[in-house]
């Protein structure tokens, strides 16, 4: 999935390039300068936004195997007793739970090295 840093980034990058260009045929090395720096930073934002996407895409495949496996476990276990039970279902959704603290720790994470 697409998200605001990998566009805004692909934004700036072109923008940086339209600057580039036209500090070079106007002699102006200033514009030029910037038409650089927007470039860099575009192409740092497009970087953080594909990372910040794969982390979050990583962090929800591990999501579902863990409840996948969760799944599997409470299957084979059905034989236990409802106290083992119980247990095994506590620990399945504090995994899920895990999972999910540690998603919105990477967004917070990527949001501010965006911000």
């Amino acid at each position: 999935m697409v998200d605001k840093e990998q566009v805004e980034g692909v934004v700036n990058q072109v923008q940086g390039d339209v600057k580039q260009t036209a500090g070079d045929l106007l002699d102006d090395h200033k514009l030029e300068a910037e038409g650089k720096a927007d470039e860099i930073k575009g192409t740092v934002q497009e970087h953080i936004g594909n990372a910040q996407a794969e982390a979050e895409n990583a962090i929800d495949d591990a999501k579902a195997k863990a409840g996948d496996l969760a799944d599997d476990a409470k299957a084979k276990f059905d034989n236990l007793s409802d106290e083992n039970k119980a247990k095994a279902e506590g620990l399945a959704e504090d995994i899920k739970e895990g999972l999910e603290d540690v998603k919105d720790k990477v967004s917070g994470f990527f949001k501010k090295l965006t911000d």
